[in-house]
């Protein structure tokens, strides 16, 4: 595959996870959270899916849509790439280090989440992950089975951090949703 096409399907995966990231913004803030009702009643989603507006939960929409789309992703031309595992796991990284990064940044300037900023956040950290993910898939044959292994043991330790966490919430800031001053799900599904 030249390298043409890999920067299309890049740039067509970051348009994907963007819109993914403000349709989820603007639903829970315009529509009064409906999905998060709907989805706080179910304990696999809700280790998914954010269950409130704290920093950590919507880092779940930073690392899942690359984890999902790198799937499907995988499917069509993860195989005539030796390092896409490695690319996408440094990608859902990096999305979620510069999300949390920039969610800080704003909130010492304003003093509160503003959510025009927190989907610039999401734009800019997407884009940055994204051209990264372009950048390792460009440099063909860098990949050994230890990487690849290592790569699967991240892209675990953060999903399990993401499950645990939402269920087992510690009461720090970035896990307080700023809307209703909450941690974590609601009790009825703990």
């Amino acid at each position: 595959m030249d390298k043409n096409k890999l920067k299309i399907i890049h740039i067509l995966v970051a348009v994907l996870i963007i819109l993914i990231n403000i349709l989820i913004q603007l639903e829970y803030r315009y529509i009064d959270g409906f999905s998060y009702e709907i989805i706080n009643n179910n304990k696999i989603i809700s280790s998914m899916y954010p269950v409130n507006e704290s920093i950590w939960e919507s880092l779940k929409l930073s690392f899942y849509p690359i984890v999902i789309l790198g799937v499907i992703e995988y499917s069509i031309i993860g195989r005539k790439f030796n390092n896409f595992i490695e690319a996408k796991v440094v990608a859902s990284f990096l999305m979620i280090l510069f999300t949390t990064c920039i969610s800080y940044i704003y909130i010492c300037i304003f003093g509160y989440n503003v959510l025009l900023m927190r989907i610039f956040s999401y734009i800019v950290s997407c884009i940055i992950a994204q051209y990264l993910s372009y950048m390792i898939m460009s440099r063909r044959n860098e990949s050994i089975i230890t990487t690849k292994i290592l790569s699967v043991v991240i892209i675990v330790l953060i999903s399990s951090s993401f499950t645990f966490l939402t269920f087992n919430t510690p009461y720090i800031h970035i896990f307080k949703d700023p809307i209703t001053g909450q941690y974590g799900c609601k009790e009825e599904i703990k």
